[in-house]
């Protein structure tokens, strides 16, 4: 009943018009529904009820009933992602004697039923607009997967995907974990898992013993393990409001998008788990996830991004290439990057220079220590010719880089 009055469910989206609009019409029908049941009748006209005696005390039964297995059992029912699942089994009788309240204080029928009305109303709204976050929440698990599987087609055995926190809410590390599994594993052997989930930044000193190669990650669910090592362990980076799906290397260190204990879990990614070549890409199972998510800039992106790994670099511009045909535009600066390694890697340091100036540097505010470091990346790995020195010079000068 209270979460639909929390201010930050008060949005302008179109399901919060839609369930008031719901609840304006079922609020207006109850109250001349129950109008109809008990027609008004004077304060003073004093009945005496069995009704209130009677529901208090088969509503405080039906409370002490259904909490008493949880209580006996130290279950905390606000502390922990599922624990509100508790308060379900006494919620018959708390509506009892919620009912049973407002029949007491409002003696009134016409206002009564208005504020019982208005209750329900409440609740209803609570329930379409708690179905929709669901919905909402589902969604993103499949674009989470689905972009991770166009940047990482197949994973080697043993690789342990880690984002700074959980990627999307309603879930715990072990759902994500099994959802990794649903896609990538091809089979299970003896309860052990391939493959496992976990938000670093939540386990430094336990499962993960330090952001530093060569350390075990050992996790169990119940009759579920999985074995791995910080050696074989992706960093990922997943904020959809602000652009796609990231592995995050050493080369990111200065992404101004990046925490400082987010930087320090780089030394950890090792983008060699991601098998890109001889192994048939893994996508969402159909009977599972129901439906694909049709390609967007992120599938240009992830795909160049893999393209850079492979230093296929006309492919990378092919990509670039493709998407600006269809409208296509990157989300942030940190986009850009993929693109302008490849521009200047195929000898075109005029794009280069064109995409970090007029693209990235515009796009993404305090980007440009990320820049300066990936031009003097470029500047010590790819031979340059007098323009491409002139080009470099000029983007040092704009930026500008020390």
């Amino acid at each position: 009943w209270v979460d639909p009055l929390r201010p930050e469910m008060l949005t302008f989206e179109r399901i919060f018009f839609f369930a008031l609009g719901i609840a304006a019409v079922v609020s207006i029908g109850l109250f001349l529904y129950f109008t109809k049941l008990s027609p008004y009748r004077s304060e003073e006209v004093a009945e005496e009820r069995k009704f209130t005696i009677q529901a208090v005390l088969i509503g405080s039964a039906a409370v002490l009933l259904g909490g008493f297995t949880y209580w006996i059992t130290d279950a905390k029912v606000i502390s922990g992602l599922w624990s509100d699942r508790f308060t379900l089994a006494p919620m018959f009788g708390v509506s009892i004697l919620t009912v049973t309240v407002f029949d007491w204080f409002i003696r009134h029928p016409a206002r009564r039923n208005a504020a019982l009305s208005a209750l329900f109303v409440v609740g209803l709204c609570g329930q379409i607009l708690n179905t929709y976050a669901y919905r909402e929440n589902w969604k993103q698990q499949v674009d989470f997967l689905t972009e991770l599987t166009w940047r990482a087609p197949a994973l080697r055995v043993g690789t342990t995907v880690l984002t700074p926190v959980m990627p999307y809410a309603y879930n715990a590390e072990y759902g994500v974990a099994y959802s990794l599994n649903v896609v990538y594993a091809d089979q299970l052997v003896d309860h052990q898992v391939p493959y496992w989930y976990l938000s670093a930044l939540n386990h430094q000193g336990t499962k993960i013993e330090d952001y530093q190669k060569d350390l075990d990650i050992r996790d169990r669910v119940r009759n579920i393990t999985f074995n791995g090592s910080t050696s074989s362990s992706l960093v990922f980076k997943y904020t959809p409001d602000e652009g796609c799906l990231r592995l995050l290397t050493d080369a990111d260190y200065y992404s101004p998008d990046l925490t400082q204990d987010e930087r320090n879990l780089l030394p950890i990614s090792n983008p060699k788990q991601i098998i890109d070549t001889g192994a048939a890409d893994h996508t969402l199972p159909k009977d599972v996830f129901r439906f694909e998510l049709r390609p967007t800039w992120c599938y240009y992106y992830e795909k160049a991004d893999l393209a850079r790994q492979q230093e296929d670099w006309q492919r990378v511009m092919d990509i670039w290439s493709a998407s600006q045909a269809l409208g296509y535009r990157p989300n942030s600066g940190m986009e850009y990057l993929p693109f302008i390694e490849a521009a200047a890697h195929l000898g075109d340091w005029s794009e280069a220079e064109r995409m970090t100036i007029d693209g990235a540097k515009q796009k993404t505010a305090s980007i440009e220590p990320l820049l300066c470091d990936r031009w003097q990346y470029l500047a010590n790995s790819v031979p340059a010719t007098d323009d491409g020195l002139a080009v470099f010079d000029r983007v040092r000068a704009a930026l500008p880089c020390p």
